[in-house]
């Protein structure tokens, strides 16, 4: 089978200080990803500690609106974050 068209997604990100290197203990290590079991596409959200082993939380895309809105909310009432832009 030929394959014109091929294509090649992003799909996975880790998001972390960029003063260290990814394998850094320092280092809070989050990665998304979207995953897709045939059930649809869904955004993963999973952070891997020593402490807590792996925890992870799927999305989808009809829920995010809703969830983004309530993170804000709950982001703006921190106190290390009010004032801030």
């Amino acid at each position: 089978m030929k394959h014109d068209h091929l294509r090649h997604p992003p799909i996975a990100w880790t998001v972390g200080p960029s003063d260290e290197p990814t394998f850094s203990e320092q280092m809070t290590r989050i990665e998304i990803e979207i995953e897709d079991q045939a059930g649809g596409e869904y955004v993963v959200v999973s952070q891997c500690t020593t402490e807590h082993g792996e925890q992870r939380i799927a999305l989808g895309a009809e829920e995010w609106p809703a969830i983004r809105s309530a993170i804000d909310a709950a982001v703006a009432e921190c106190r290390d974050f009010r004032g801030q832009s």
